[in-house]
């Protein structure tokens, strides 16, 4: 009977085989984003947002006619200031 060691299991030699393996990785960032983009990347929702926003937390938006957008840069700024002391 061979052991462990010579006949890995799909689950132990790809973690990705596994049903259960959750893997988060981070989605690559359009140049431009909606709002609705932002919040699914920001994995935050719309709510959290509005209220980011009102606080005045939130990324730093344009508008484009009656569309509010959020640079890739402004979304970056935003999660460094996150990750130097701001609030979410």
């Amino acid at each position: 009977m061979p052991s462990l060691q010579e006949n890995p299991c799909p689950a132990q030699s790809d973690p990705e085989s596994s049903p259960h393996t959750v893997i988060n990785r981070p989605q690559p960032l359009d140049p431009i984003l909606t709002i609705q983009n932002f919040c699914k990347w920001a994995t935050i929702s719309r709510w959290k947002y509005n209220d980011l926003k009102r606080k005045g937390t939130g990324p730093k938006c344009l508008l484009s006619g009656r569309r509010v957008l959020i640079t890739q840069k402004a979304a970056l700024d935003w999660l460094e200031s996150l990750e130097s002391g701001g609030q979410a």
